[in-house]
């Protein structure tokens, strides 16, 4: 077909690459794809790119196109998740079997490409491995946790225990095991047995900790253990040369108006790292050398990091975030002092002259820091900002205002202390999107907020919300909560827009 036949050669091996998911599987990560894309060498980078740049690239030109389809969209409007366009998911499919993609070589840099979902194509997976030759890859994501026959889960727990019997597994480069309920911690040294392992998925399992032997996997590049127990590698200090994407952390909500969020220590080493990218979150409580160690990741673009510890020492993180003035993107702190300050005014804390990373486009703030950091009035390239226990006043969202450049704000749980929040005349010129959750906010006032598009309000209790009739953009408005929004759709159904109007998620 010309459309294929026009695609560049590393394009149509990504695209073909979409084959191994099942068909009823409506939602594929985009980060997770462009990382498998890089991984497993399918897209290099190019005039001075990183591969995951160029993957990044390629999932946008296949979205142009509409081989793959948009799902889920962030609130900066970036694709979250896709799918494989129906028609073009059933020519990628004969494609993969015509140039025998599942169980011959398609090029030397492709080889096999085995996907298992159930248990009799584990079974057959089996009997390949121990007939012929390597496999560069196997996917081995489960998306329930029983066939018909009920022994799916067995069939992959005695995969994983028999991996060391299959050498040749050496070349095995991706391991996505997310939401694989058998998985348990002894498992994991006998995946740190694959050596050239790149990409290692343990999302939204059962461990509760990482084998020392997880050193042994040098060619590592992305590593997710987000939605885990995991608190700790089995040895304080670890090198991993290679890895790009460390990423981890946990929230938990023991009752409606409580979120605790807990992750991994940082372990020593990860300052010689040096090809980190992202490193989200790592906990540094208490842990100077560690600080001393993230200011050395030159090449990250998005740091996440949980801080208790003793005010003091919150200089010491900045100083770390300073040295990343050219790289990092995206930040995300979670504070918390530990030495009899309720709060820490993070102005004071802050070493003299800070210089805030001036590319920097989302920032996420956790904890009564006393305020706004001044310093967020430099940054110009702010995009998207999320704010949570921060207790700020009218004071504080004046200043946020200002930031010419934000297009997405979130106000979560006692981020803003006032049960009066109100839009003014020239603040907020170029937000595109607000959401007020879980906070003492009671009445909203919109009196200017020209670009706004998108409003979403989770309530506790709502007695009013003003001037929405008088935003130019709008074209959806969640309602979460007890209420009545008869007169608020009234009102909006003479806006030219006919914006969307939901209340508990029906229109």
């Amino acid at each position: 077909m010309p459309w294929y036949n026009s695609l560049p050669l590393h394009y149509k091996n990504c695209l073909i690459y979409l084959s191994i998911f099942p068909q009823n599987d409506g939602n594929i990560r985009r980060t997770s794809l462009v990382r498998r894309w890089a991984a497993e060498n399918l897209i290099a980078g190019r005039n001075g790119s990183a591969a995951h740049d160029e993957a990044e690239h390629c999932f946008t030109v296949l979205l142009a196109k509409r081989f793959i389809l948009r799902r889920d969209i962030g609130a900066a409007g970036k694709v979250k998740s896709c799918r494989a366009n129906d028609f073009i998911s059933k020519f990628i499919i004969d494609i993969a079997r015509e140039e025998k993609f599942v169980d011959a070589d398609l090029q030397p840099n492709f080889g096999h490409r085995i996907s298992i979902h159930n248990r009799g194509q584990l079974q057959q997976v089996l009997w390949t491995l121990q007939a012929s030759g390597p496999s560069p890859c196997l996917n081995i994501r489960k998306h329930s946790t029983n066939t018909e026959d009920g022994q799916t889960l067995d069939d992959l727990t005695k995969f994983l225990e028999t991996l060391p019997s299959f050498a040749q597994l050496g070349l095995l480069t991706v391991l996505d095991l997310e939401g694989f309920d058998g998985l348990k911690d002894y498992h994991l040294k006998n995946i740190c047995e694959i050596f050239q392992l790149r990409y290692l998925n343990l999302r939204r399992t059962k461990i509760t900790k990482l084998p020392k032997q997880i050193e042994k996997l040098q060619q590592l590049e992305t590593l997710d253990i987000r939605e885990t127990a995991v608190r700790s590698f089995g040895t304080s200090s670890v090198v991993l040369p290679m890895l790009k994407h460390m990423l981890a952390g946990c929230t938990q909500h023991p009752n409606e108006d409580v979120e605790s969020f807990s992750t991994v220590c940082m372990p020593l080493g990860t300052g010689s790292m040096t090809n980190l990218q992202i490193l989200c979150h790592v906990d540094v409580s208490g842990k100077e050398d560690r600080l001393v160690e993230i200011g050395k990741l030159l090449q990250l673009r998005k740091l996440g990091v949980v801080f208790r510890s003793k005010r003091d020492n919150f200089k010491h993180l900045l100083q770390a975030i300073e040295k990343l003035n050219q790289s990092l993107l995206s930040l995300s702190l979670c504070v918390e002092i530990t030495d009899g300050h309720r709060t820490t005014d993070i102005n004071t804390s802050e070493p003299t002259a800070f210089a805030p990373p001036k590319y920097l486009q989302s920032l996420n703030l956790r904890g009564n820091m006393g305020g706004l950091p001044r310093w967020i009035k430099e940054l110009h390239k702010l995009a998207k900002l999320t704010l949570r226990d921060t207790y700020l006043g009218e004071e504080d969202i004046n200043s946020l205002g200002k930031l010419s450049g934000l297009r997405s704000l979130r106000l979560r749980h006692k981020s803003y202390v006032q049960t009066k929040f109100t839009f003014q005349e020239d603040e907020f010129k170029n937000l595109e999107f607000i959401s007020i959750e879980g906070s003492d906010i009671t009445d909203i006032h919109f009196n200017s907020t020209p670009k706004l598009e998108k409003i979403v309000w989770d309530f506790k209790e709502m007695n009013s919300i003003h001037g929405i009739s008088r935003l130019p953009r709008l074209s959806r408005l969640e309602l979460i909560g007890n209420c009545n929004p008869t007169t608020i759709k009234a009102d909006l159904s003479k806006h030219p827009n006919k914006p969307v109007v939901t209340h508990n998620g029906q229109c």
